[in-house]
């Protein structure tokens, strides 16, 4: 059994990882992390970052972070109708360690962390995700503090203000 607390570590991907560890239950996430995720990551189109588990080196999760503007019909409340911000882009959890709510615990704390350190150099305003629409994960986002910016045919726009 991992201890949640004390058997993770939160990393960025390299060529060293074991990407055949991981298998979630979507498809989409699976393919992504397979053949894109170092490629995204060497050139800077999003950086990948593990959830690995220290004792076995399997790769528990991922998520990855890339630079966003989010486009506001209401920007007023902002000041601007174009805000900088940083997408909270694909993740996934491996099958056999889900439960573990890995997501609410780590990963999002983990990336406002990120957010915090960004802001002090470049202009990022809000943390943003686009969560599909029927997964859980948009409840649980909106109860610590996220909020929902709009709704799109297949996904909601939840985010959260750094300024604050």
């Amino acid at each position: 059994m991992i201890d949640i607390e004390n058997d993770i570590l939160i990393r960025e991907i390299d060529e060293e990882c074991n990407l055949k560890s991981f298998k979630c239950k979507k498809d989409i996430v699976n393919k992504f992390f397979y053949k894109k995720s170092i490629f995204n990551n060497k050139n800077l189109l999003s950086k990948v970052y593990i959830i690995e588990n220290i004792r076995n080196k399997d790769i528990i999760g991922y998520f990855t972070l890339s630079t966003y503007r989010l486009n506001l019909e209401h920007g007023k409340k902002y000041g601007i109708q174009k805000l900088p911000a940083i997408l909270l882009g694909r993740m996934g959890i491996d099958n056999n360690y889900r439960g573990l709510r890995l997501t609410e615990t780590h990963i999002i704390p983990y990336t406002v962390g990120v957010c915090d350190d960004v802001k002090q150099n470049v202009g990022c305003r809000l943390l943003i995700a686009e969560i599909e629409r029927g997964d859980q994960l948009k409840d649980y986002l909106l109860e610590i503090g996220m909020n929902e910016e709009r709704i799109t045919k297949s996904h909601h726009i939840l985010s959260v203000d750094l300024l604050t």
